[in-house]
């Protein structure tokens, strides 16, 4: 046997609460702060404790006076029935956002397809009435969490999982955003606060974020950026008012900015017969 293979490699030590708690402090996010997160927890390798970790580190890092915001969207045309918070079915942006809705003081938005779950002093404010309101668009908690100075916070995932872009592409009213969607349903049944059941208008629904990355050459240029590690995972902060009005400049340059060019994207080649078409005759 090659003695230079008669060994089993030592793992790294987990990842800390601790750990997490001071790498997000160290980029500077601090008690009383406002935050969006979207969380990779795979991408920071082995953490003590999970997803819980993840969260006390992330409540931990903005105090009781902070406010912690993630979103929860669902896969909403395999939804059926009717959306109940009470139960709410699987999402897909990660186990950290299923574990902050166990909290006991948390709050689950009423969207039935791209709900977010809040906690901390404006989480009420932030959620409220979200069933009524765009989902990421302007008034959605993710523009009320930056109009209120909150931040956005990157951790293991690039500008692609970033929700607040599209909330710049509302800002901007580049051409394709809100327009009906062919391949998206135009409501689901939802439980309001009451109990009841009410049909939600399914309005400016987002499209495709695999350009995204687009913008960060440009965000970072502007020196909105704050970058760092935890564990394997890289990280970022950004302001979200700044973020938004970055992305509103950007569209203003070059309206198709975030759109790809994969052809089998069906959302990008048909959001540029929008940007081509003739203004509207008023």
């Amino acid at each position: 046997m090659d003695p230079r293979h008669d060994y089993e490699p030592i793992p790294p030590p987990p990842v800390t609460r601790d750990e997490l708690t001071a790498g997000l402090r160290q980029i500077g996010l601090g008690h009383g702060d406002l935050v969006v997160a979207h969380v990779s927890l795979s991408s920071l390798g082995r953490v003590e404790g999970g997803a819980a970790a993840v969260v006390d580190a992330l409540l931990a890092a903005v105090g009781p006076e902070g406010t912690l915001l993630l979103p929860r969207f669902s896969t909403y045309f395999d939804l059926g029935g009717v959306y109940d918070r009470r139960r709410p079915p699987p999402t897909w942006t990660g186990r950290v956002s299923d574990c902050l809705v166990g909290r006991p003081d948390a709050i689950l938005s009423l969207h039935p397809s791209h709900a977010v779950v809040a906690i901390g002093p404006q989480a009420h404010a932030v959620t409220a009435g979200h069933d009524r309101v765009s989902p990421l668009g302007v008034d959605s908690p993710f523009d009320r969490m930056a109009q209120r100075g909150g931040r956005v916070l990157l951790v293991g995932v690039n500008q692609r999982a970033n929700t607040t872009i599209h909330t710049g592409e509302a800002h901007a009213q580049v051409a394709y955003w809100g327009k009906p969607r062919p391949d998206r349903p135009q409501g689901l049944w939802s439980l309001d606060e009451l109990g009841d059941r009410r049909w939600v208008r399914l309005s400016e629904l987002p499209g495709d974020s695999y350009a995204f990355v687009n913008v960060e050459p440009f965000l970072a240029a502007r020196g909105l950026v704050a970058s760092g590690r935890i564990g394997r995972a890289s990280i970022r902060l950004m302001p979200g008012k700044g973020l938004i009005a970055a992305v509103v400049e950007f569209l203003r340059q070059d309206p198709g900015g975030l759109l790809c060019h994969r052809p089998g994207c069906s959302f990008c080649n048909w959001a540029r017969q929008w940007l081509s078409a003739p203004p509207p005759e008023h």
